[in-house]
Protein backbone atom coordinates (compact mmCIF):
# COMPACT_ATOMS: atom_id res chain seq x y z
CA UNK A 1 0.00 0.00 0.00
CA UNK A 2 1.46 3.37 -1.08
CA UNK A 3 1.02 5.62 1.74
CA UNK A 4 0.78 8.57 -0.41
CA UNK A 5 -2.09 7.60 -3.13
CA UNK A 6 -3.62 4.35 -1.66
CA UNK A 7 -7.31 5.30 -2.54
CA UNK A 8 -9.97 5.78 0.59
CA UNK A 9 -12.53 2.95 1.02
CA UNK A 10 -15.85 5.08 1.47
CA UNK A 11 -14.39 7.91 1.48
CA UNK A 12 -17.17 10.73 2.15
CA UNK A 13 -19.07 8.56 5.09
CA UNK A 14 -15.69 7.93 6.89
CA UNK A 15 -15.20 11.41 7.05
CA UNK A 16 -18.64 11.97 8.33
CA UNK A 17 -18.09 9.16 10.54
CA UNK A 18 -14.39 10.41 12.03
CA UNK A 19 -15.69 13.93 12.30
CA UNK A 20 -18.23 12.54 14.68
CA UNK A 21 -16.05 10.06 16.70
CA UNK A 22 -13.10 12.62 16.41
CA UNK A 23 -14.45 15.62 18.37
CA UNK A 24 -15.81 13.93 21.58
CA UNK A 25 -12.50 11.73 21.57
CA UNK A 26 -10.09 14.96 21.18
CA UNK A 27 -12.04 16.94 24.01
CA UNK A 28 -11.88 14.07 25.86
CA UNK A 29 -8.11 13.84 25.87
CA UNK A 30 -7.96 17.38 26.69
CA UNK A 31 -10.31 17.20 29.29
CA UNK A 32 -8.27 14.28 30.82
CA UNK A 33 -4.67 15.86 30.59
CA UNK A 34 -6.26 19.12 32.77
CA UNK A 35 -8.10 16.92 35.42
CA UNK A 36 -4.67 14.75 35.56
CA UNK A 37 -1.73 17.63 35.46
CA UNK A 38 -3.66 20.98 36.19
CA UNK A 39 -6.52 20.37 38.75
CA UNK A 40 -6.39 20.91 42.38
CA UNK A 41 -8.90 18.69 43.74
CA UNK A 42 -10.42 15.60 42.70
CA UNK A 43 -13.90 17.21 42.69
CA UNK A 44 -12.68 19.56 39.95
CA UNK A 45 -10.61 16.67 38.03
CA UNK A 46 -14.30 15.35 37.56
CA UNK A 47 -16.38 18.94 36.78
CA UNK A 48 -13.18 18.82 33.88
CA UNK A 49 -13.86 15.57 32.37
CA UNK A 50 -17.72 16.15 32.87
CA UNK A 51 -17.41 19.22 30.54
CA UNK A 52 -15.60 17.42 27.53
CA UNK A 53 -19.34 16.92 26.29
CA UNK A 54 -20.51 20.40 26.43
CA UNK A 55 -17.11 20.98 24.60
CA UNK A 56 -17.66 18.30 21.89
CA UNK A 57 -20.88 20.29 21.19
CA UNK A 58 -19.27 23.26 21.01
CA UNK A 59 -17.04 21.73 18.83
CA UNK A 60 -19.30 20.33 16.89
CA UNK A 61 -20.68 23.88 16.08
CA UNK A 62 -17.11 24.74 14.70
CA UNK A 63 -16.85 21.06 12.58
CA UNK A 64 -19.74 21.17 10.72
CA UNK A 65 -18.53 24.10 8.56
CA UNK A 66 -15.36 22.90 9.21
CA UNK A 67 -16.07 20.02 7.41
CA UNK A 68 -18.09 21.58 4.44
CA UNK A 69 -15.78 24.23 3.31
CA UNK A 70 -12.45 23.07 3.59
CA UNK A 71 -12.96 18.30 4.92
CA UNK A 72 -15.22 17.37 1.67
CA UNK A 73 -13.77 20.18 -0.73
CA UNK A 74 -10.23 18.97 0.35
CA UNK A 75 -10.95 15.44 0.07
CA UNK A 76 -12.96 15.92 -3.17
CA UNK A 77 -9.37 17.50 -4.39
CA UNK A 78 -7.38 14.72 -3.61
CA UNK A 79 -9.41 11.28 -4.19
CA UNK A 80 -9.33 13.81 -8.01
CA UNK A 81 -6.14 13.69 -8.20
CA UNK A 82 -5.25 10.38 -6.89
CA UNK A 83 -2.98 11.73 -3.89
CA UNK A 84 -5.51 10.39 -0.91
CA UNK A 85 -3.29 8.18 0.77
CA UNK A 86 -3.59 7.44 4.31
CA UNK A 87 -0.02 9.79 4.92
CA UNK A 88 -1.65 12.97 3.21
CA UNK A 89 -5.31 12.38 4.48
CA UNK A 90 -3.72 12.97 8.26
CA UNK A 91 -1.80 15.47 7.10
CA UNK A 92 -4.69 17.49 5.14
CA UNK A 93 -6.28 16.90 8.77
CA UNK A 94 -3.72 18.20 10.76
CA UNK A 95 -3.37 21.26 8.77
CA UNK A 96 -6.31 23.83 10.04
CA UNK A 97 -4.94 23.35 13.67
CA UNK A 98 -1.77 23.99 12.92
CA UNK A 99 -2.64 27.32 11.40
CA UNK A 100 -4.82 27.91 14.49
CA UNK A 101 -2.09 27.14 16.79
CA UNK A 102 0.56 28.84 14.75
CA UNK A 103 -1.73 31.94 14.83
CA UNK A 104 -2.62 32.12 18.12
CA UNK A 105 0.66 30.99 19.53
CA UNK A 106 1.15 27.65 21.51
CA UNK A 107 0.29 29.25 24.86
CA UNK A 108 0.84 27.48 28.07
CA UNK A 109 -2.79 26.80 29.06
CA UNK A 110 -3.69 23.48 27.46
CA UNK A 111 -6.94 24.17 26.28
CA UNK A 112 -5.33 26.26 23.57
CA UNK A 113 -4.26 22.36 22.30
CA UNK A 114 -8.01 21.48 21.65
CA UNK A 115 -8.04 22.04 18.16
CA UNK A 116 -5.03 19.83 17.35
CA UNK A 117 -6.25 17.33 19.60
CA UNK A 118 -9.79 17.09 17.58
CA UNK A 119 -8.02 17.48 14.74
CA UNK A 120 -5.56 14.37 15.22
CA UNK A 121 -8.20 12.49 16.50
CA UNK A 122 -10.43 12.85 13.58
CA UNK A 123 -7.66 12.19 11.22
CA UNK A 124 -7.12 9.14 13.51
CA UNK A 125 -10.12 7.82 12.91
CA UNK A 126 -10.35 8.93 9.13
CA UNK A 127 -7.78 6.62 8.63
CA UNK A 128 -8.45 3.69 10.57
CA UNK A 129 -11.89 3.62 9.01
CA UNK A 130 -10.78 4.47 5.48
CA UNK A 131 -7.56 2.07 5.26
CA UNK A 132 -8.42 -0.77 7.21
CA UNK A 133 -8.34 -3.95 5.85
CA UNK A 134 -5.76 -6.54 4.79
CA UNK A 135 -2.99 -5.48 2.18
CA UNK A 136 -4.35 -7.19 -1.58
CA UNK A 137 -1.66 -10.29 -1.70
CA UNK A 138 0.44 -10.85 -5.39
CA UNK A 139 -0.93 -13.53 -7.51
CA UNK A 140 1.11 -15.65 -8.85
CA UNK A 141 0.31 -18.11 -11.60
CA UNK A 142 2.07 -21.37 -11.11
CA UNK A 143 2.99 -23.47 -14.04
Amino acid sequence: MNIFTHPPSRPYRNLFVAALGGVPAGSLVVSLYIALFESSSLAQAFTIVADALPVSFLGYVVMAPLLLLYGFPALWLTLRFRLAGPAIALAIAMLPALCILVSEGAGDDAISWLPLAISLATGVAFVAMAYRGAAQPHQFRMG
